[in-house]
Order: structure tokens, then C-alpha cells, then sequence
């Protein structure tokens, strides 16, 4: 017979859903959050698709859009220099010089410029930056390597 300082044992339980109104919508959305997941990652990777209708370089292969590869860039300086500008969102913009790759300068002092890259519909990884007094760098990589292109 129980005291009255002796607990009375409460079984153990483990959550359990409530059977039916979870099990009903759960599916579903787990399906449709999956399913929106893999085609945003096919939209990403069909943005830097290269185009069908150009050759896309062997590896190792020169192209004619990267200098330090003998290529030339003559005909995006010649753009620069005309004041043209190409229907990207950041060609002729400022250059802020976030990963701190380049000279440190004050805001504003560097303006980029996209050099197409001819395998893919969008702007691409090559950028020309120029500085207010000239000096002049590519980058094949977005930003992630700079080489000077001007003769200081």
C-alpha cells in the first residue's frame, strides 16, 4: 500500500504525432520544399551554362578574352576609352575594392568594367577595373586575382 511520501510512478511517454492532420500536410510540404530546392539549384547551374552556339575552349587552351593567356582585351580598352558601356549592371559602375585586392584608394577612385566572356550568355567572371589616374588591372576570376595591364 502506498504512502503518502512515495510517488506514484507516471509511465514514460514518447511524442507522437497526432495521427492524421499532421501526416496529411507534412508530406506534401516536405515534397514541395525538396522539389524547390533542386530547381533553384538547376536554375543556378543552367545561369553559367556555356552557350551552345560557341566553342567552348580545350582545357589549357588559350582564349582570346584572357590577356595573361596572349589573348586580347584591345577591343574592351577601346570601349573604356570611347565612354561605351555594355547592358550589364555593372559596367562603367565603382569599383569599391572590397576584397582589398587592389591599391587602397579613396571611395570612388576605381570604376569596373565587364570584358564579355565569350562562352557565356551573361556578363561572366572577367572584369577591367581602371583607376582615376589610369592605372588599369584585369581579373579573369571575378575579383579573386588582379593582373596590371597598364605599363606604370
Amino acid at each position: 500500500m502506498p504512502t503518502a511520501f512515495s510517488p506514484t510512478p507516471v509511465p514514460r511517454q514518447i511524442f507522437v504525432a497526432p495521427r492524421g492532420k499532421t501526416g496529411q500536410w507534412l508530406r506534401p510540404l516536405l515534397i514541395i520544399v525538396v522539389l524547390a530546392i533542386g530547381l533553384y539549384g538547376a536554375s543556378l547551374r543552367q545561369q553559367n551554362r556555356p552557350r551552345a552556339d560557341k566553342p567552348t575552349p580545350a582545357r589549357g587552351e588559350a582564349t582570346s578574352a584572357s590577356p595573361v593567356a596572349g589573348g586580347d582585351i584591345g577591343a574592351t580598352l577601346e570601349r573604356i576609352r570611347r565612354g561605351e558601356r555594355l547592358d550589364f549592371s555593372h559596367d562603367g559602375s565603382i569599383f569599391e575594392n572590397r576584397e582589398r585586392r587592389l591599391p587602397k584608394r579613396p571611395a570612388g577612385y576605381y570604376r569596373e568594367y565587364v570584358h564579355p566572356t565569350q562562352v557565356l550568355d551573361g556578363p561572366g567572371p572577367q572584369r577591367i577595373v581602371v583607376g582615376k589616374q589610369g592605372e588599369t588591372y584585369y581579373t579573369a576570376d571575378h575579383y579573386r586575382t588582379f593582373q596590371r595591364i597598364d605599363h606604370p
